[in-house]
């Protein structure tokens, strides 16, 4: 840079010039916080004062301390806005007309705005060189405090009647030019108290003038003719709207296909799944329409109905009633009597007023004496899973999300040139094709120019809070979800804030009775059951057969680690640790089918659980050592190292040893690996438990090595079937025992195979394991002896016997392959005992082979196929 340009450029960064429009806004600002805290003590509730004067420091804060945090231009628009519009709302109003829950929602407020002070003061303590070092973390606070104002101008049901900036834009210039008329400066406003709570009262006697008038004039009808009012104005029909079509005919032929009484029509669902859209389209509909006309169409949007009065003026000013007998719902029916023409309601985001914390009879009564009108046709939509109100015929649809191919065709019409990126399926599949989500997931595509693949990076790192662009329920996915979270039956259900985020890290969903058993059994049933009908209430959890679950946009919403407790992540990584060696049993144990179906019920849980935790505890290692040992053999053995590295990580050798042990044992054909790979792993593992006198590992380590048909294994067995008599290892030792036994029959020493057999038998009932095995091999080895001086008919009924238990084992194993092996061998040589000439089909043979049946290949004749 030349000195001529540096000169310039000091001039004119030197504070000395014309205001820039940027200092401008600041002091117009300043001037409007300094209006707002002035009139906000002339309101008769303490603590809008507080609250005011609170923000206005808070913006001072973000001003001076934090203007590099894009966040912290965030958090000044929102305490900006909500200032504005808190004063707006309540300037002119007297003591009495202020509810008391809008004066706990304004204490709450002060609370929220004093705690966001504190977050702010340890961001501006630190140095300049933490404030660089840790803007994530400091963005993440500021972006915490946001959050918290979030649902502030929902609380207080203000924003919306704010419907975009303009109309923001002139409330500021509204409260700034009133208060302006009456005093000529802000000086004049500061030095004379007086004056202004004198032209503060005028300007609420103005008010109640002004509402006087529209009164009189909503009674009189709209024309000076007195013709009727009009109804309030349909919102037109949604321009994207792909797969719901079946749903908008089918709900627009029972409208107009009814007779005698008109149909009742609820739609269900979650948030952000297109009820509103579907329920315009309905109204659009040209059938509906055509039956209905034009004027008997009546939209009633309850969003804002927070209380039964509210729900009766909007029903009014809904159908536009001339009629004025001081009782609404009375002046409604008389208004909906006075025509037998076919009406249509449709009451959207009913919700709202169906969840008035002690209303909901009062609420009931309401569409109870709606729904005796027969000519009217109801409409609900809410965001529950259950249709409101007793006593009425509901036709109720549950609105899931929209296929594949619908998400992606509304993800084409606004960002035409993500449709054809590889990676929009799995960006879609990541937010479960949920209409809203997909649809501000594409405008944000197309605003920032980011793929599909860009963005999917982009949400697994932000989550929910990338899908905010405005602070509407339309159009933010926060919002959207935040409208359920802190709905009056969350609020009213202790517990359910807790089996939401303990359902959020399952992501297969489970059953309640799961829930009492593992995963929330430190809750109490009762609550657990009063929790899941409030969620199911609120729409936060879905329901399928038997099983509860989230969808993948509100669980990622619940697990954002600004609002998630991490303490139920740790209780729920440790009550999978205790499920899994609950279950950890094998074929051949006790019980084996009852453990490995709980397992594969709780799979996919256990893996989202254990896989997505941070901490390197053996106990979470151990649990996913126990998981791997039932995994196929590729996915288990990349599990077996991970869990070896870790366990050396954290000085626990003994657990280090078996997860080498069980490298060795996964089968190395089907790996593309050696025989001496496998041999190799399992010497290693015998040397470090001999290192560790660790005498069971030292045991399976030598089983696992005997498994060669030779001398030496024979040898081998049966030092080890020594080594565990004298260290009272009984699995291990009956192990060795059913070993030696196959070792003999294949080695076709009939006699002392059959003498092992007995034993190994015996053994195994003494510590109650599965006894299939052996009987088979007991079978066929009597097989072999018949006709070798063994009385022939004992020999079969040995053999039949031994064949019939191992059958009796097969029906337990539900048609799974092993059973079928089992089941089929059992049968053919069942069989041959009547017709000894009997030779096996290729399954037969097959099975035969697969059970490593001596004989089977001179048996079968390959042109015997089955």
């Amino acid at each position: 840079m030349t000195k001529r340009k540096e000169h310039k450029a000091q001039n004119e960064h030197d504070g000395l010039g014309a205001p820039s429009k940027s200092e401008h806004a600041r002091e117009t600002g300043k001037t409007l916080l300094d209006v707002l805290e002035m009139v906000a003590e002339q309101i008769p509730v303490p603590g809008v004062a507080i609250a005011i004067k609170l923000a206005k420091n808070l913006i001072q804060m973000c001003e001076d301390s934090h203007a590099t945090l894009e966040q912290a231009e965030i958090l000044k628009k929102r305490i900006k806005n909500l200032a504005i519009i808190l004063v707006n709302e309540l300037k002119g109003k007297k003591a009495e007309e202020i509810e008391e829950k809008l004066r706990k929602d304004i204490e709450q407020l002060a609370s929220d705005l004093k705690y966001i002070q504190s977050k702010l003061e340890e961001i501006a303590a630190q140095n300049t060189f933490r404030v660089i070092l840790y803007r994530k973390l400091n963005e993440d606070k500021v972006r915490g405090c946001v959050e918290r104002l979030a649902t502030a101008l929902e609380s207080f049901n203000l924003s919306r009647q704010i419907a975009d900036a303009n109309a923001l834009d002139h409330l500021f210039e509204q409260i700034i030019t009133f208060y302006k008329q009456e005093q000529v400066t802000l000086d004049e406003i500061q030095r004379s108290t007086k004056n202004i709570e004198k032209e503060f009262k005028s300007f609420g006697q103005n008010i109640e003038s002004v509402h006087a008038m529209l009164a009189e004039k909503k009674y009189q009808g709209d024309g000076s003719d007195g013709s009727s009012p009009r109804r309030g104005v349909i919102p037109v029909a949604p321009s994207i709207f792909f797969g719901r079509d079946t749903i908008v005919n089918d709900f627009a032929c029972t409208l107009v296909s009814q007779e005698t009484t008109m149909a009742r029509i609820c739609l269900l669902g979650p948030g952000g799944m297109g009820k509103t859209s579907i329920a315009r389209a309905v109204l659009h509909h040209p059938s509906v329409v055509k039956y209905f006309g034009e004027e008997n169409r009546v939209w009633v949007p309850c969003v804002k109905a927070t209380s039964v009065s509210l729900l009766q003026d909007t029903l009014y000013d809904s159908l536009g009633v001339s009629l004025s007998t001081g009782d609404p719902l009375h002046d409604v029916i008389n208004d909906l009597n006075s025509s037998k023409s076919p009406i249509i309601l449709l009451l959207d985001n009913f919700e709202t007023p169906w969840n008035i914390r002690g209303k909901q009879s009062e609420v009931q009564e309401i569409l109870l004496q709606l729904a005796k009108l027969q000519h009217v046709a109801l409409f609900v939509t809410m965001r529950s899973f259950n249709a409101p109100g007793d006593g009425i015929h509901w036709e109720s649809i549950h609105l899931d999300a929209v296929d594949k191919e619908a998400s992606a065709c509304i993800y084409a019409e606004i960002h035409s040139t993500g449709s054809k990126d590889p990676g929009l399926s799995s960006l879609l599949d990541e937010v479960g094709h949920m209409p809203l989500a997909t649809t501000l997931m594409a405008k944000l595509g197309q605003t920032t120019g980011y793929s599909p693949a860009e963005l999917l990076e982009l949400y697994k790192d932000a989550g929910t809070a990338l899908l905010n662009l405005g602070e509407e329920s339309q159009r933010s996915m926060d919002i959207c979800i935040n409208l359920s979270i802190k709905s009056q039956p969350m609020i009213d259900s202790p517990g359910a804030d807790k089996i939401l985020a303990i359902l959020a890290l399952l992501p297969a969903g489970t059953t309640s009775k799961a829930l009492s058993q593992w995963w929330a059994n430190d809750i109490p049933k009762a609550t657990i059951a009063l929790g899941l009908r409030t969620l199911l209430v609120t729409s936060l959890v879905e329901k399928r057969a038997d099983t509860f679950f989230l969808l993948p946009v509100i669980r990622r919403y619940v697990l954002d680690p600004i609002r998630f407790t991490e303490n139920i992540r740790a209780s729920t990584v440790q009550k999978a640790c205790v499920f899994l060696k609950e279950h950890n049993k094998f074929m051949g144990e006790s019980n084996y089918l009852a453990h490995k179906n709980a397992r594969s019920l709780e799979e996919v849980n256990l893996q989202g659980i254990l896989l997505e935790t941070t901490v390197a505890d053996p106990d979470t290692i151990e649990a996913l050592l126990i998981l791997s040992e039932h995994q196929p053999e590729a996915e288990a053995l990349n599990q077996f190292r991970l869990a070896r590295e870790v366990f050396l990580q954290v000085s626990e050798p003994k657990r280090a040893a078996y997860a080498l042990y069980w490298i060795g044992t996964v089968p190395f054909a089907t790996l593309g690996r050696t025989s001496a790979d496998e041999f190799r792993y399992l010497r290693d593992a015998l040397t470090e438990f001999q290192s560790l006198d660790e005498p069971k590992g030292i045991a399976q380590c030598q089983i696992a090595l005997s498994m060669r048909v030779n001398a030496e294994s024979m040898r081998t067995l049966t030092e080890t079937r020594e080594f565990c008599i004298s260290n009272n290892l009984p699995l291990e030792q009956a192990t060795c025992t059913q070993h030696l036994t196959e070792l003999y029959s294949t080695l076709n020493r009939l006699d002392e195979a059959a003498q092992w057999g007995l034993i190994a038998l015996e053994e195994a009932k003494q510590i109650d394991i599965q006894t299939h095995g052996i009987l088979w091999i007991l079978g066929t080895v009597w097989i072999s002896l018949v006709g070798t001086g063994l009385d022939e008919e004992r020999a079969k009924r040995r053999c039949s016997g031994a064949f019939m238990e191992t059958l009796k084992y097969c029906e337990l194993l539900q048609a799974s392959h092993e059973g079928e092996q089992f089941e089929r061998a059992c049968n053919f040589f069942l069989a041959r005992f009547e017709n000894p000439s009997m030779k096996p089909n290729f399954w037969e043979w097959f099975s035969l082979m697969q059970l490593n049946n001596l004989g089977a290949r001179e048996d079968y004749d390959g042109d015997e196929l089955a």
